[in-house]
Parts: C-alpha cells; structure tokens; sequence
C-alpha cells in the first residue's frame, strides 16, 4: 500500500471547518450544479483532454454516468442536490461566481496531464478564498481509465470519482480501509457506513419534501393536492428522499378543463440527477399514460392527453426508473390549457428585491437559521438578494448560534455576483448596538468579497449589511450572501519564507514537493518602495514554472497552480535599486490528490489481507507529519 507521505497541512481543528478548508459545505448544497469542460479547455495541469482520454474506454454518456454515480453516491444519503449544466469552456480557476455561475458548473470535471505523476486525480472543496476552482475534479490524462476492473493497469473510473467527489464536497481522507476516502486507491462500489455518516455531519440528513412531512402520500389514497400556481398551473416541489419513495398527487378536471388537453411535467434537469417514472390514472385507476428518464442527462418528462369529456379526478404517481439515479428534487405541474399556454418551469433560490426597504440598519431583515436544529455543519444563514441601484444597501440581523463548548466563536462572511460580470459587492459588520465592527479581509476582488470577525459571543446579535463597491454595470445586480460561525481561525497562507532581500541579490528558498497538487502562492511587503519584489519558481531542471511581481505594499497572488512532485528553487529578487525590501512569501494547498495502488496489480499486501477493523464515523485520519525544515528548504 503506498505510504503516507510527508505532506503540506494546517493543523487539524475538532470543530466545523477547518483552514485547511476541509469540514467545510458548500453555502448552497441543494442547488449545486456539474459540468464537463470541453478539450482544450485551460485547467491548473494544462488543456483538458477529458474526451480525448476517456471516449476510447466508452461513449461518452456512459463514462460521464460513472462520474454522475460518484456523485449520486454522496447525494442520495444527504441534503444535497446536483443538476448538469453546460460549461462555455472558461479556464478553470476564472474569476466568477463561487456558486451558480451561468458560464458552468460549480464543480467542473476535466482531464491534464500531471507531469508523469503518480497521483490519478486531484479534487478542491469549497474554500473562502472564493475561487471558481473551488469542487473541480481533475483526472490525470496520462493514466488509463476503464468502467469495472477488468485491467490491471488501468482504473475505474466510478472508484476514482467517488473518492474526488467526496472532496468537491468538502470531505477530507479517511483511515478508515474500507472509505471510499481511503488514501490510498482501491476498487470501491459503494460508500462506508463512516463515509454516510461524516457527509450527514457536513449536510445533513436527506429530508422528505413538504408534502411527506405532513403526511406521506406513497398511495393513490393518500395523494396528495397539487397546489395552484399562477391561473393556469398546478404546481408540486417533491423528492423521491430513498429508494422506496413513491409521491401520489391529484388533480381535478372540470367539465369547462375536459374540453383542452392536459399536460403534467416532471422537471429535474435543473434540480438532480434524479431519473424518475411518471404515470397518469384516471378516477377509476386506469392508466391513462407512463413515461420515463432514460438518463440524467435527459431526465424531465412530460404527457399530454385529453381527458374525459366529464372532467374528473386524476392521480400522477412519480417513482424511481432505475437503482442508481433514484434519489433527487424534482417539479411536477398539471396545465389545463392548450399546449401553447404550457408555462415555463424556472427553479431555484430567487433574488429578493426589497425596494430599499431594509437599507438601514434600524430595518434589517432578520435571517433564519439554514439548519436551526445544529445536526449539521451547514452554513447557517445563505440568503440571494439584489443591490437595485447604486445607492441601495441590504441590511441583515442574525443571531449567533449557541456554541457547542460555550467559547467565543468565529463570524465568517462571503457575498458574490450570481451574474457573470455583475455586482461588486461590499460587506460592512455591526454589532448588536449598531457599531462598526473591526474584520479580517479574506478576499476582496471583482465580484467577490470574504471577511471574517474573530471573537463573536454566542447568542449575540450582530448586523451584516451588502452594498456595492463597483462602478459602471457592477453598481447593481443579484448577488448572494453566506454567514457561517465556527470555532475554526480564519483560513491563511502558510508562511514559507519572509525576511529581507537587498538590491542586486537573491533569495533563494528550496521547496520539495512530496505529492502533486494544486496550490497558490502569495508575496507580500510591508515597506514601501519604489520598485517591486519578484518571485520566480524553477523546477530541478532548472526550467521557468512561473512568475509573481508584488508592489509595494501590495499583497499579489497567483492563481490555481499545479505543481508536480519534485524539487522546486523559489528565487525573490527586488527590482528597487537603493532600498532594501523585506518580503513575506506564502503558500496554501487546495486540493487533494489520490494515490495509485491498485489491488489487483499487484500481490495483497500484509495489511490488505489482515481483518479489518469496523469502521466507525469516529474514526478520523492519524495526524500528518508536521512541515519541516532544514535551512531554507522546506518539505510538504
């Protein structure tokens, strides 16, 4: 079994998310979507060759439903959603939205080579510092992929996915030996028991729809009414919660109805992957028509038909079509009315306009907890409002949740454009008696901005209010808010190396990269200069890998990185000719790699064939060894 490695880490912490940005969901875990990048599009590694690498294994809607299954496996159990879209093929790692961008998913699947690196694919969770990155997978193109086990030398793709997958929703790797999050790479064909339940403890439990909640309507006696939506439409936001869900609902046709035809939808394309059966009875049980998702790539049904001339009562059941997509939100609508009147289905969270009646703080709208029992990491508060003109401000009160130890926690804020080039929103922090509150500025560019506040008291009061920072078309626009409260520091750059460099010098630092993966660098000054600090990264070869000028007093980052294991020279250097400058060079992992063991390459191992111990959700990865350093080398 491959080792585990020294490798870059933030230490661990017991509660919610943690700054190595693991333990951390996504804001909006129901509404999430995935896409798949078209070759040549620019990832982290270099240009995706996702089809190119994995359209000889099979076509290409049957290696795309591996990825979904790896997907399905985490969402079924959990309160999370994910829909396909399509991706206009932007280099990963864009700025944009960090959830809801309309150019492409929220988690991008994609193919680059790594350099001849062992690790098959890499994975990024959600993290504050806000980039579209953020839940993108990434499949070494210079391994081979397969469906099943049949080679050994190649991998299964559901068993590569799953493990990334598990990543893109924040989940870190298990010691567990039968974790779908194991390390190490192994066959796997579902998740653990401890997988389930350490993504309940980030999403919470699958939970039936409004409709089962009051009553379960899983008979045709139990139906329940479809409510009315608009003049024409009924209308039904339901979930198939398991596998052995069933939803009746019913509907009345009046004589004056009878004389149209009928249309009932079920719309999932924009909600899961779930592919469902739809079938209309009549009054006497009588089917009248049935129709089903072949896939979650074509998964909304629709029937028409004509009903009787004296109008009656109809049921619509709505059930599973297949074993692996059976779970997911969908929306039913009945429109009794010419096919030409048939509405349009739009669905999601939608932007609240509040006519600038909350733009003080005397008048801000109070936001509900998004999980008030705390059986889950969840965010607490995610709310979608609008900046409507220039001058409007959105003002929002919340309460801070009881602590689980009863210590002073930490208020985290994140507000982003849900449009493509939109609002460049602005957040501002008050306390309970309207006084500007002091934050810790995690991220602050176009479209984006993340702060934190250290030291909240649980159940105090504190006010957050939106605003924008922009000019031009990025005064106004929709936009949305996310408020979570931990115990966590705020997430940070590790320090790699800081200190003075003087005119016509060199500082070199070494950097040993002991497992591949995506990162970003930052460099910073505290002194004013005339001139700038450069940063330039050399592999063992000696090759340019990149650049990154710093200003003074400026902080610059790079974007999404991937670097290879190897030997790297960082080299700072400072462009200022009389003046020396002291520097403050960082570096921060965001992403996971998995390894390449393979039982069925090689002979079973001692540990693989010792019993194994039962898997708890307890059980949490041993400690990783500590970053070290001799000299200016540094080992990650």
């Amino acid at each position: 079994m491959k080792p585990i490695r020294p490798r870059f880490s933030i230490e661990r912490l017991e509660d919610r998310c943690n700054p190595s940005q693991f333990g951390l969901p996504w804001p909006d875990g129901s509404h999430l979507t995935l896409s798949f990048v078209p070759d040549g599009t620019a990832t982290p590694n270099g240009l995706s060759r996702l089809y190119q690498t994995l359209s000889p294994v099979a076509p290409a809607q049957s290696w795309q439903n591996e990825i979904l299954r790896a997907y399905q496996s985490w969402l079924a159990p959990a309160n999370i959603d994910i829909s396909i879209v399509e991706d206009s093929g932007q280099p990963l790692g864009t700025t944009g939205a960090v959830q809801g961008d309309a150019r492409f998913g929220d988690i991008r699947i994609a193919a680059a080579p790594f350099g001849g690196s062992d690790e098959i694919a890499i994975g990024s969770p959600f993290s504050w510092t806000g980039t579209t990155l953020s839940g993108d997978l990434i499949l070494n193109s210079e391994k081979l992929f397969e469906i099943g086990t049949a080679s050994p030398l190649a991998f299964d793709i559901y068993s590569v996915a799953v493990h990334e997958a598990g990543h893109s929703l924040g989940l870190d790797h298990s010691s567990v030996p039968n974790s779908v999050l194991n390390e190490s790479y192994h066959d796997v064909t579902q998740l653990g028991a401890g997988d389930v339940a350490n993504v309940h403890k980030l999403y919470g439990l699958r939970t039936a729809d409004a409709f089962d909640a009051v009553s379960p309507n899983n008979t045709s006696a139990t139906a329940a009414w479809i409510p009315t939506y608009g003049l024409t439409q009924l209308r039904a936001q339901g979930d198939l919660t398991t596998p052995a869900d069933l939803d009746f609902y019913k509907f009345n046709i009046g004589i004056v109805g009878s004389l149209t035809p009928v249309v009932v939808r079920l719309q999932a394309s924009d909600s899961s992957l779930l592919t469902a059966k739809l079938t209309v009875l009549n009054s006497s049980g009588s089917v009248v028509a049935s129709k089903t998702a072949l896939s979650p790539h074509g998964n909304d049904l629709a029937i028409q038909f004509s009903p009787s001339l004296l109008g009656g009562t109809y049921t619509v059941k709505v059930e599973k079509a297949d074993d692996t997509f059976s779970v997911g939100s969908y929306t039913l609508t009945v429109d009794r009315g010419l096919l030409a009147t048939v509405l349009p289905i739009v669905n999601g969270v939608v932007s609240v306009l509040d006519a600038g009646t909350n733009d003080l703080l005397s008048n801000a709208t109070a936001l509900i907890s998004s999980d008030p029992s705390g059986q889950s990491n969840r965010f607490d508060f995610y709310y979608e409002g609008s900046i409507e003109t220039p001058s409007d401000r959105d003002s929002y009160r919340i309460t801070v949740p009881p602590s689980p130890t009863g210590d002073a926690t930490n208020l985290y804020a994140m507000a982003w454009a849900r449009d493509a080039n939109g609002v460049n929103p602005r957040i501002r922090v008050f306390d309970a008696a309207q006084q500007p509150v002091a934050f810790l500025l995690l991220t602050n560019e176009a479209g984006l901005m993340s702060v934190s506040v250290p030291n909240v008291q649980p159940g105090g009061a504190y006010y957050i209010q939106t605003a924008s920072q922009g000019t031009g078309s990025g005064q106004t626009g929709r936009y949305a808010l996310a408020i979570d409260i931990n115990a966590s520091t705020a997430p940070e750059y590790e320090s790699l190396a800081f200190g003075t460099v003087n005119p016509d010098s060199i500082r070199k630092v070494s950097l040993n990269i002991e497992e591949s993966g995506l990162v970003q660098f930052s460099l910073g000054s505290s002194v004013a200069g005339a001139g700038f600090l450069t940063l330039t990264v050399c592999d063992a070869a000696g090759a340019l890998v990149f650049t990154l000028n710093g200003t003074s007093e400026s902080l610059a980052r790079t974007n999404s990185l991937f670097l290879a294991a190897g030997q790297y020279t960082l080299a700072i250097t400072t462009s200022d000719t009389s003046t020396p400058r002291n520097y403050d060079l960082r570096m921060m992992k965001l992403s996971e790699p998995v390894g390449t063991y393979k039982p069925n390459s090689a002979a079973p191992s001692s540990e693989q064939t010792s019993p194994k111990p039962a898997e708890t959700a307890a059980q949490t990865p041993p400690a990783r060894p500590p970053r070290t350093k001799v000299d200016d080398a540094y080992y990650f």
